[in-house]
């Protein structure tokens, strides 16, 4: 099986590719649930496609590349599902293919081969949504050019390739935030290949700049600065909400990491197989993986299903040098066999047995198939606490999407400017439902701090802190 991809013949992509899709959408297509973080991307491009303006007018710290890819597709697609879910294998295809093309171009191997491409597409079907439209899979195209750009820094420095480097690292921070630290390795990296000036590195730096300054200067001139620094810069800690509990995470990557480790062990243990330059490769491609594992607990808060993606690089090219340094061919036959299987079997059993392994292993921010229940009529909804999920199959009303940075805002209704600004908000785009915290818990307290609103809504008997809009209001 794997001597169809030792063979230097752009076609074999083709047939890497091709079992990719087949593997994809012949075991996730039709079971591809609905997730937390559709949902919320969905929502966000909605909310720009009716002309609302990210940070001002959505409360929510999305990277702002992200958030625009999300706005074409809606307004592209709409509400599709499956337009998330063809973009991102898509993108797992183009992924394989830079990754392939620099494996080809820099001779990182003894021999020229599409084994890369191969892993590359093998991983990304680990988790069943690594490969659906996200802010990971997005930030790693950038990533890849990057790794491109520092690879060919071994043959020659000029200013243009330097800039373009720092262009791609600023480029995916703009797409996800975590991959901040990216900044350090590709400076780290390029002292591995060559030795550079303080003038080069400054060149590498003002890439980065030169990506985030048309940001700032978009929203000093539409009035928004203040709103981007609070909502977005100033909370690049602030944990994502989708993220994969420990006891999940360990089965996804444990085959992974079961084949990752003696796949370094054994390219280590050949050293003297590789020249200086494919051994610095090495360096660099273990750095990558140190960076995404440090960037993401540091940044993120742990690993979503959607940023594993940033893992795949590393782990198909080390399991490319695996394979090609096993010396009996039965051996190389049973190892791609036995990932061929297993590795898509990870996700879909995890996809197809989640309801089964709950509480212990699940993953908790799988939408139910139906909207929740609530009134027809209910279509704009405002949640001010956790409970997200009421937004599946709705649409927000009001800027404030996430609680974590409405919640000091609303907090401060003791003062006549917020509680007037919050008061306009919601009057200019008055919500079907406001979904408040429940009383133990409501730091808010919204209705009882603007008595105002109660002309409009009422709570429902049963449900005390759902607030319902009134068709005519109170005198």
């Amino acid at each position: 099986m794997l001597s169809l991809f030792r063979i230097n013949d752009p076609l074999r992509f083709l047939l890497a590719a091709v079992i990719f899709l087949l593997l994809r959408f012949g075991l996730f297509y039709g079971k591809q649930p609905a997730t937390g973080a559709d949902m919320l991307y969905q929502l966000i491009g909605e909310r720009m496609a009716e002309g609302k303006q990210l940070y001002v007018d959505i409360w929510e710290n999305i990277p702002p590349f992200s958030a625009g890819v999300f706005w074409l597709v809606h307004l592209l697609f709409g509400h599709s599902q499956s337009a998330h879910f063809i973009i991102g294998v898509l993108l797992v295809i183009v992924q394989a293919a830079l990754l392939n093309r620099m494996a080809l171009r820099y001779n990182l191997y003894n021999e020229k081969n599409y084994l890369p491409a191969l892993f590359y597409c093998l991983f990304a079907l680990v988790s069943f949504d690594m490969a659906m439209l996200s802010p990971p899979l997005l930030a790693t195209v950038p990533l890849l050019l990057m790794l491109d750009n520092l690879f060919g820094l071994r043959d020659r420095i000029e200013n243009e390739r330097l800039f373009s480097l720092g262009i791609y690292v600023g480029s995916s921070i703009l797409f996800y935030y975590p991959t901040a630290l990216f900044i350090l390795f590709a400076l780290i990296s390029a002292v591995f290949l060559r030795n550079l000036s303080p003038r080069q590195f400054l060149i590498i730096g003002l890439g980065v700049v030169f990506m985030a300054l048309p940001i700032f200067t978009y929203y000093y001139y539409t009035n928004g600065f203040i709103l981007l620094l609070r909502n977005y810069w100033f909370t690049l800690f602030l944990p994502e909400r989708f993220l994969l509990d420990n006891n999940l995470l360990f089965l996804l990557l444990a085959l992974p990491a079961m084949s990752f480790l003696p796949a370094v062990s054994k390219v280590y243990a050949s050293g003297m197989s590789f020249i200086n330059f494919q051994q610095t490769t090495h360096r660099i491609m273990l750095f990558w993986l140190l960076t995404v594992v440090v960037s993401v607990f540091v940044f993120a808060g742990g690993f979503s299903g959607n940023s594993l993606i940033l893992l795949a690089a590393p782990y198909a090219f080390f399991m490319t040098h695996y394979v090609l340094l096993l010396s009996k061919k039965w051996t190389t036959e049973i190892t791609a066999m036995m990932l061929m299987t297993a590795l898509p079997a990870i996700g879909w059993v995890i996809l197809n047995k989640q309801a089964d392994m709950q509480p212990a292993v699940r993953y908790d921010y799988i939408l139910p198939q139906d909207a929740l229940p609530l009134p027809q009529n209910a279509q704009r909804i405002l949640v001010l606490d956790n409970r997200w999920q009421y937004y599946y199959r709705r649409q927000l009303a009001t800027p404030y999407l996430r609680p974590e940075l409405a919640a000091p805002h609303l907090q401060m209704l003791d003062r006549y400017a917020t509680a007037q600004a919050v008061y306009l908000n919601i009057m200019a785009d008055m919500p079907d439902l406001i979904i408040c915290a429940p009383k133990p818990t409501d730091n808010i307290r919204l209705f009882d701090r603007l008595q105002i609103l109660r002309r409009w809504y009422r709570s429902h008997p049963q449900h005390p802190d759902f607030y319902y809009k009134q068709a005519t209001p109170k005198q």
